[in-house]
């Protein structure tokens, strides 16, 4: 007599448990300590049921991964949106967005850092790609105001690879090597030294 499939809610249910899990050991110990072993074990489950559910662990990874750029847009989105009721500048949304990013960042801790550490064996499918452009579109926009449309897609990429470098630094304890202003005062410094720039690049108007 065959088994029962399955229903498509306990598989889910199973997929998210794993997914969960995965967040968890990844939270708590860093990306090092997740195994396909561990994780069964978290999550009460045989090893061959992880494969199941995903072609292998780098694809647990990769969800646990997407739940983090999920997060980082939702909390953009929010500060973004905070910034339009308190009526903000551009520049003071872009440093609003910026602190955002090192909160986030500093709250995720090991989670957030695991995205980085993660090395998979296969490419990234094209949903991944969308999660992790759309936080950088939420700055683009802002950038628009001040860069152009143009420019706008290069600068998000290039601030954010400067806040992530001063918020990598100072979750490793290192900041105080090259900097004595704090992270959230070193990225302020960053991001108005950056507006600066552009502001110094833009034509005056013809009067």
């Amino acid at each position: 007599m065959a088994r029962p499939r399955k229903s498509e809610d306990a598989i889910a249910a199973t997929r998210e448990a794993l997914i969960l899990k995965a967040q968890e050991v990844i939270g708590a110990e860093g990306l090092g300590a997740l195994t396909a072993r561990r994780l069964a074990a978290e999550a009460g489950c045989a090893v061959g049921s992880i494969y199941t559910h995903f072609p292998n662990l780098d694809a647990v990874i990769r969800q646990a991964s997407l739940r983090e750029f999920e997060g980082l847009r939702r909390a953009l989105e929010t500060r973004r949106a905070s910034a339009r009721t308190e009526g903000l500048a551009p520049e003071a949304t872009l440093l609003a967005l910026a602190e955002a990013y090192l909160r986030f960042a500093q709250t995720r801790g090991r989670n957030w850092s695991a995205i980085f550490e993660h090395r998979p064996a296969d490419a990234p499918p094209e949903w991944f790609h969308e999660a992790r452009a759309a936080p950088f579109r939420i700055v683009e926009e802002v950038l628009e105001d001040l860069a152009g449309p143009e420019a706008a897609p290069q600068g998000a990429r290039a601030l954010w690879a400067a806040l992530h470098g001063v918020e990598s630094l100072a979750s490793a304890g290192h900041l105080a090597l090259i900097s004595a202003p704090g992270a959230e005062e070193l990225a302020r410094d960053l991001v108005q030294g950056y507006i600066s720039g552009l502001r110094a690049r833009t034509p005056a108007p013809a009067g």
